[in-house]
C-alpha cells in the first residue's frame, strides 16, 4: 500500500490560483482534478452570455469537471 501511495503522491502538485483565475475553462477536456486546500472555488456555465453558478467547492473537498475528465469530452462548465 505504501508503494501505491508514493506513486499517487508523486503525481500531485501544488497550484495557487489568484482571485477570478480559471482552473479549467469551458469547452476543453478536463485534464485534472483538484483539492481545495484553502478558500472556495465555484463552477459556472454561461447561457445567452449570462453566468450561472452551478456549484461551490469548500476547503477540504475535491473539485473539477469529473464527467469531462472521465469521458474525455469537452466541459460545459468552467471552474
Amino acid at each position: 500500500m505504501e508503494k501505491e501511495f508514493n506513486l499517487f503522491a508523486s503525481k500531485l502538485r501544488m497550484v495557487t490560483l489568484q482571485k477570478n483565475e480559471i482552473w479549467e475553462p469551458m469547452e476543453r477536456v478536463a485534464h485534472q482534478i483538484g483539492f481545495v486546500n484553502q478558500g472556495v472555488l465555484r463552477t459556472y456555465y454561461l447561457k445567452d452570455g449570462v453566468e450561472f453558478i452551478q456549484q461551490f467547492y469548500a476547503e477540504g473537498t475535491f473539485m473539477g469537471d469529473y464527467l469531462s475528465y472521465q469521458n474525455q469530452t469537452p466541459s460545459q462548465t468552467a471552474t
